[in-house]
């Protein structure tokens, strides 16, 4: 490979290749030390190789570390996005974790322990070792087909099955940083309680949860192309109660059903769970999305 060319998207400028030549050396000693030189890449081309795995022609060793990309038809069905169009999304939304992280906490993530909530296939957690070491990474879904994916792709971190209505987490121990990517967006308001209460009682003092919500926008251009009445409806439960929920035709769990697309205030968040206060909240989190960061009172 010469400057100028591409390997899997990334650019092989000088400074690539001696990075890549070197993190090949050391993924021989794992998959610690193949990170701890990959990270000299930028985020996005760090994101580049990861989703390009395994690559056994030019990077045999790091694809014997690294976990092997999801496949396009998993990627798809979990994201309703694939390859570079859903790295820029992962990539935008890690960058904003961690300038949240750093700024709202005053820490360093490389020193937290963290959750991804919803982990899927293990898409983010993937991008997080960008910034911690596999160690300090958990992940947990409800279903187990995601866990059974991530597993068989060789996914670093610590993965488990969660509870679909989850009064605990299936880790001990509390984090300092929690995030969900798309998951409140689609939970009932008891469930979505839940699922919070958890969260806050999982954080560390001075930890940070961060999750996307939609907001009352999303009714206006639901993708579902609600009748004019109901989507007036939930927008007026929107500005009036805080929250809004259309199910789907999924099977009830304790008389509700737990999927569908929501949207809440963080106000209604303050309320539900008085243990969480709202650090700030950003106009982005995807299509439709807007990303809050809570902290744990006291």
């Amino acid at each position: 490979m010469t400057p100028g060319e591409y390997l899997h998207g990334v650019p092989m400028t000088v400074k690539n290749r001696i990075i890549l030549a070197a993190a090949e050396r050391s993924a021989r000693f794992g998959l610690t030390a193949a990170l701890h030189v990959l990270r000299w890449l930028s985020l996005e081309d760090f994101g580049a190789l990861l989703i390009c795995m395994p690559d056994n022609r030019h990077l045999p060793n790091l694809s014997r570390v690294l976990p092997r990309m999801a496949s396009e038809e998993v990627q798809g069905a979990w994201t309703a996005a694939k390859g570079f169009a859903l790295l820029e999304q992962s990539i935008s939304f890690l960058q904003l974790i961690s300038d949240r992280y750093d700024k709202l906490t005053g820490k360093k993530m490389r020193d937290a322990r963290v959750l991804d909530f919803g982990c899927g296939y293990g898409r983010l957690m993937r991008m997080m070792a960008y910034h911690v070491d596999p160690a300090q990474i958990h992940g947990c879904d409800p279903w187990q087909e995601s866990i059974d994916i991530a597993v068989k792709d060789g996914m670093f971190g610590h993965l488990a099955l969660s509870a679909r209505v989850p009064d605990r987490l299936p880790f001990p121990g509390t984090f300092d940083l929690i995030y969900a990517y798309s998951v409140f967006t689609h939970l009932p308001e008891p469930l979505a309680a839940r699922c919070l209460q958890t969260l806050a009682d999982a954080l560390a003092p001075g930890g940070l949860l961060v999750i996307t919500i939609r907001p009352i926008e999303y009714w206006a251009v639901s993708l579902y192309k609600l009748h004019e009445q109901l989507r007036e409806e939930k927008m007026h439960e929107h500005r009036t109660r805080g929250f809004a929920f259309v199910p789907h035709g999924w099977e009830p769990i304790d008389h509700v059903i737990p999927f569908g697309d929501a949207s809440f205030t963080p106000e209604w968040v303050e309320r539900t769970i008085p243990g969480l206060e709202l650090a700030d909240r950003l106009r982005w989190g995807g299509p439709l999305q807007t990303t809050i960061s809570m902290r744990r009172r006291g």
